[in-house]
């Protein structure tokens, strides 16, 4: 395919973008720097908003972007290139290649939907309650998972439940079916926030913290603040739903019933659902644990432990004859590799604002902001 027929189908957005993202950075290489600031600072920001104008339009695949500051940042000469690239494997990209690979695992076991038919079916059948199950579900599953793959995971059992419920149900509640799909959504937002693999923003600020002040932040240590928010925020994200926004009712309903039929058809646990879930729920364990295990075990990390549940998954036969794995390496190819490049962009591009003082800079002009005149 010709590069003219690929641009011919971009938007106006990302056809202003590409011409707007260069000027930006153009500026930067053509104009003075600004009062106290350094050449390299200036060139840094000039790509700083080349990056931010061609990942907002855009202008060329959002990964794609991010290895910009492997090509301009050493030869603006703000960096070399064994400093531009280190943060490409941060430890913390590790963590969430570990995560993914896990997920991997829940996915292709077929464990996830079973969690999430299991917690729906305790929370219970009238509108309310199902509301909260599949929030509760949601809200679990994007703790491990990313936020856009556990919604893609739960709208179809969603939208099957609420085609049962107005079918069978005489009148249909108006209500429910908007409240449920946005409780979905904003499940899987308010549970990413649980952990440290939640969702890439956690993993980009743990990345930026470790690579620009040395400041480590552990899995545990981050459960011990965004595990008590997901607690607080879910149930009143409950509440706003369900009691005040979209009131539904307290009627019983035959999505319950659906649903628990569908619990029923998929039997017992197999053994690739016993082998992800001991795996999975192992690596979640040493996580919350390692400051206690790094006692026994010198050097333990959470990518570490990550990187080493995922090879379990690669280890563990399911079937003793063939020595099948649980994962083969088939089954994580589709893994969104351009999750992690973007990590390592994100983080090499903060390291070189900070290296280049472009962030003294900045904060120095913001702290003048607090002596303005009122």
């Amino acid at each position: 395919m010709a590069f003219s027929d690929v641009r011919s189908g971009a938007s106006l957005r990302q056809r202003i973008g590409l011409v707007l993202g260069p000027v930006a950075f153009g500026l930067a290489l053509v104009l003075p720097a600004p009062a106290g600031l350094s050449p390299d600072g200036w060139h840094t920001a000039g790509l700083a908003g080349l990056m931010a104008v061609w990942w907002i339009t855009e202008a060329i695949p959002i990964p794609a972007t991010a290895l910009l500051p492997l090509v301009v940042l050493p030869v603006a000469d703000v960096g070399t290139m064994r400093e531009t690239a280190a943060p490409y494997a941060n430890p913390i990209i590790f963590l969430f290649l570990g995560g993914f690979i896990l997920a991997a695992g829940l996915e292709a076991s077929g464990l996830h939907r079973r969690l999430a038919l299991g917690i729906i079916r305790l929370a219970g059948t009238t509108p309310r309650r199902l509301i909260a199950g599949f929030m509760a579900a949601t809200a679990f599953l994007s703790m491990w998972i990313s936020n856009t793959a556990t919604v893609m995971m739960m709208l179809p059992i969603a939208v099957t439940t609420l085609a049962v419920v107005e079918r069978d149900s005489e009148p249909a509640d108006p209500h429910l079916p908007i409240a449920l799909l946005l409780g979905i959504a904003y499940a899987a937002n308010i549970g990413g926030l649980a952990t440290l693999i939640g969702t890439p923003p956690n993993a980009l600020l743990a990345g930026f913290m470790e690579e620009t002040y040395g400041v480590t932040v552990g899995f545990a240590q981050w459960m011990t603040l965004g595990l008590p928010l997901t607690l607080v925020a879910l149930p009143l994200c409950w509440l706003l739903l369900s009691r005040l926004l979209f009131p539904v009712g307290d009627g019983a309903t035959t999505g319950g019933d659906h649903l628990t039929a569908e619990w029923r058809a998929r039997g017992a646990m197999s053994r690739p659902q016993r082998v992800v879930a001991v795996v999975t729920g192992g690596t979640a364990l040493a996580w919350i644990f390692r400051p206690v295990l790094s006692k026994w075990i010198p050097g333990l990390s959470d990518p570490g432990i990550a990187i080493a549940g995922a090879l379990l998954l690669f280890l563990i036969p399911v079937d003793w004859k063939r020595l099948q794995p649980v994962l083969r390496w088939k089954s994580v190819e589709r893994l969104p590799w351009g999750i992690l490049i973007l990590f390592g962009g994100g983080i090499s591009l903060a390291s070189a604002i900070q290296r280049s003082g472009l962030a003294e800079w900045i904060g120095g002009g913001l702290s003048a902001v607090g002596t303005w005149p009122i």
